[in-house]
């Protein structure tokens, strides 16, 4: 649970940060997915994933609900300007 509301916080900060520091993020990103599957699960594509909402302003992670939302900084990803992002 904490993993995926620390990746859901990187993805969002990838998005508002300099290119070179967003593709650094996604890399981590990618290899947390890696090491830990269930985070997926907020990939997957579908009206409804959970409930309530996420919330990014929680200190504790395990308050913070992740799994009420995809991951869809990482869609918004896909149509950047730069290549690698």
């Amino acid at each position: 649970l904490r993993v995926a509301a620390f990746v859901k916080r990187i993805a969002t900060c990838a998005m508002h940060v300099p290119t070179h520091l967003g593709i650094s993020l996604l890399a981590l990103v990618q290899e947390l997915m890696i090491k830990y599957p269930m985070v997926r699960e907020q990939l997957v594509s579908g009206e409804e994933i959970g409930l309530g909402s996420f919330q990014p302003e929680v200190e504790n992670p395990d308050h913070a609900n992740p799994f009420a939302t995809q991951i869809w900084e990482l869609v918004s990803l896909k149509t950047h300007y730069h290549p690698h992002m």
